[in-house]
Formats: structure tokens, C-alpha cells, sequence
């Protein structure tokens, strides 16, 4: 950090600014460690907390299962390894996701009903394969 860095503008921008830290640490040219030897030596105030939008939450879950599936898929296509145990798990996450999300949309939309149907209609046929059925 230079002698030339505003430390009553930097203290406002943690304080009390939108910017994300990151953003902070790039419009003052400081470096993370600094800034926060800074709050510390000099009791500025925490900032509040993000709020999670939990819609968007569930919507990065059900996409981030969605995508193990399919590497778990490519792995017992390949013989590599049991992963039978992991589906029925991602099942349960599933439908646990899909409990949040409904509760998160007041009106249920149809199209995410569709790929949650299509998602369980996968797992349970993986999961019979893998039972022998």
C-alpha cells in the first residue's frame, strides 16, 4: 500500500460501499492482507453480510448435481469404479432440492418440473441398472 492511499475513503468503501472486496482491494491498490490489518488496527465496522437468494442457490445445486451425474455416468460407463451407493444419495439430494426449490417459487413452473422428472427418471434407471434389474 502507498502513503498516498486514502485510508478515510477506503475505510467508506468497506464500510458501507456495494463493491465486493475484491472490487475494494482494485479501485485502492491494496493488497487483502493490508486491508485487513487496517479493520483490525482500526475497528472499522464489519460489513453487512450478502443475503442468499435461495432460488438461485437451489438453481446452482440442481446444476452442480446435475453434472456429477453425469461424470458418475461416464465413470460406470467406463467400469471404473461402484457408484451406486452415490446415486441413491444424489437421489435423496435431489429430491431434497427440489422440496427447496418449490418452496422458494410460489408458482411451480412446469418446465422445471419436466427436468426434475427427467433427472429422477435417470438416476432411478442408473440405480436399476446397477442393482441388476
Amino acid at each position: 500500500m502507498t502513503d498516498t492511499t486514502d485510508h478515510d475513503e477506503l475505510r467508506r468503501d468497506y464500510e458501507s460501499s456495494a463493491l465486493t472486496v475484491d472490487g475494494i482491494l482494485d479501485k485502492h491498490g491494496v493488497a487483502r492482507r493490508t486491508l485487513y490489518v487496517l479493520i483490525r488496527r482500526h475497528g472499522w465496522r464489519q460489513r453487512n453480510p450478502r443475503r442468499i437468494d435461495r432460488a438461485n442457490l437451489v438453481e446452482r445445486l440442481l446444476s452442480m448435481v446435475e453434472r456429477q451425474i453425469l461424470r458418475l455416468e461416464e465413470m460406470m460407463d467406463k467400469n471404473e469404479t461402484d457408484e451406486s451407493a452415490v446415486l441413491s444419495k444424489l437421489s435423496l439430494t435431489l429430491d431434497r432440492l427440489f422440496t427447496l426449490k418449490q418452496a422458494a417459487e410460489a408458482p411451480a413452473d412446469g418446465a422445471s418440473n419436466a427436468l426434475m422428472d427427467e433427472i429422477r427418471r435417470k438416476v432411478a434407471k442408473r440405480i436399476a441398472s446397477l442393482n441388476g434389474h
